[in-house]
């Protein structure tokens, strides 16, 4: 049985990788703080745990995270239809974090802002053959060719990827080292690991998540009291790669999960007609994600309880008659999650990612519910799906955008030569926002344009 793949999910996860490239592009200390991640503000952009807030660059994780969960019942419900067994699939799973791992370590060290190969232009080449290897290596392969020449492929690229991690050489002349990584990466490897087999195990029993999320919120509030709670917390089979304490990004993964059973249940049933009902709901959905944002960031946390109260009951009215039950029942969870949310916000000295507070899991979580419920009465109700085309397919190919915007986006301008005077022509903080916005959407084509000729990047 093969499933088509929902557009609202490709979207939100389009939206996630493009928010990630754009903020690494955008002007470096001259734009407002809300531009910038909440615990380095510009314009030196140094760290201070001290800063409570978040901003909406601090979503951008939470909604790749989530839609990551909420992408897991669905694969795996047509793996299992299609005759997969459980077993069969949990060694997939592992496959597949373990692949994961190996990105992270390997998409380090291509970057251009890690390597040194002697000159600009050498490292450039360095950097851009790498971005290429990554499709013999883990892209699909048109089933029309034969096994031997699929081999060959996978051998190229295997193999020409070892090779560069022999020449490699850091900009502090240290050489290969598996522990100079992607921490995005390493995270989502490691709870994309825990979510699926979660999902396996309880996938009939989905009440048993609720226990194991007790379970983890127990070890997250001991960790700092001596016992053997702290040590399980603390453990890391494989340092800087494998950690008990990654596993705390399932208070957005398992939210996820019910999220992407409940796009099942919308999948298998007719796409309601559209109403007025449904356009309050999209634009109660539009109006909560600014305000949380504004008024989490400005630290006004009683005005954004007094507004986010009203925009929450309409929500739930909007979606309780004639809208599908599933789509009622995500607004519902959306509305739990940002409450508590927000219940948790002055715990650990108020909200922030930096280092991440247990209201930012569940207010991450809550706004990637909300973008979900959004983008399918958009999308696949409304149907403007056009717009949103350029998302879908980034969403469709993420790991090659992610990859593409260091070691395909400036080993190009460093080859061509176009980079600095583009740069010089956009010095300013407007111009560079829009140079920052087309190479986004540059990234985010050139990764549809592959998918969509059938060399998505897949783990």
């Amino acid at each position: 049985m093969k499933t088509e793949r929902i557009a609202s999910l490709d979207a939100l996860r389009g939206i996630a990788i493009a928010g990630m490239l754009f903020s690494g592009l955008i002007p470096f200390g001259v734009l407002p703080g809300w531009m910038y991640h909440a615990q380095n503000p510009p314009p030196l952009h140094l760290f201070n745990p001290g800063l409570p807030g978040i901003s909406w660059v601090d979503l951008v994780f939470p909604l790749f995270l989530f839609a990551m969960g909420a992408a897991i019942p669905l694969a795996m419900s047509a793996a299992l239809a299609g005759g997969r067994s459980r077993r069969s699939l949990a060694l997939g799973v592992a496959q597949r974090a373990f692949l994961m791992l190996v990105f992270a370590v390997y998409v380090k060290h291509i970057s251009p802002h890690v390597a040194a190969l002697g000159a600009p232009w050498q490292t450039a080449l360095y950097s851009l053959s790498g971005f290429l290897l990554l499709f013999p290596m883990l892209a699909g392969l048109p089933r029309a060719w034969t096994p031997a020449l699929r081999t060959l492929v996978r051998a190229v690229g295997w193999g020409g990827a070892a090779l560069l991690m022999f020449l490699f050489r850091a900009q502090d002349g240290s050489r290969f080292d598996y522990q100079r990584n992607d921490i995005i990466i390493v995270v989502l490897a490691n709870v994309a690991l825990s979510g699926a087999l979660l999902w396996l195990a309880t996938r009939r029993r989905p009440a048993l998540r609720l226990a194991l999320l007790c379970l983890l919120l127990a070890l997250r509030l001991a960790q700092d009291v001596p016992g053997w709670g702290q040590w399980l917390w603390n453990l890391s089979p494989l340092p800087a790669l494998v950690a008990v304490a990654f596993q705390q990004y399932l208070f957005i993964v398992v939210p996820g999960l019910f999220a992407g059973e409940c796009l099942l249940r919308l999948a298998r049933s007719p796409a309601p007609a559209p109403s007025a009902r449904l356009d309050v709901a999209a634009f109660v959905c539009a109006a909560l994600v600014p305000a949380l944002l504004i008024g989490l960031f400005g630290r006004w946390w009683l005005a954004t309880a007094a507004i986010m109260a009203p925009l929450c009951c309409a929500l739930v009215w909007s979606l309780r008659d004639g809208a599908p039950r599933a789509l009622a029942r995500m607004a519902g969870c959306t509305v739990f999650l940002l409450v508590l949310g927000m219940a948790f916000e002055p715990y650990e000295g108020g909200i922030q990612k930096g280092r991440a507070t247990l209201s930012f899991y569940f207010v991450g979580a809550g706004a990637g519910m909300l973008m979900l419920v959004l983008l399918h009465i958009l999308i696949e109700v409304r149907r403007y799906g056009a717009a949103f085309a350029l998302l879908t397919g980034a969403g469709h190919n993420p790991l090659a955008a992610y990859a593409g915007v260091s070691s395909l986006l400036w080993p190009v301008l460093t080859l061509s030569g176009a980079g600095a005077a583009i740069a010089a022509l956009t010095a300013m903080p407007l111009p560079g926002i829009l140079r920052a916005a087309a190479y986004t959407a540059a990234l985010c084509y050139v990764a549809g344009l592959c998918a969509r000729r059938g060399f998505a990047l897949r783990m």
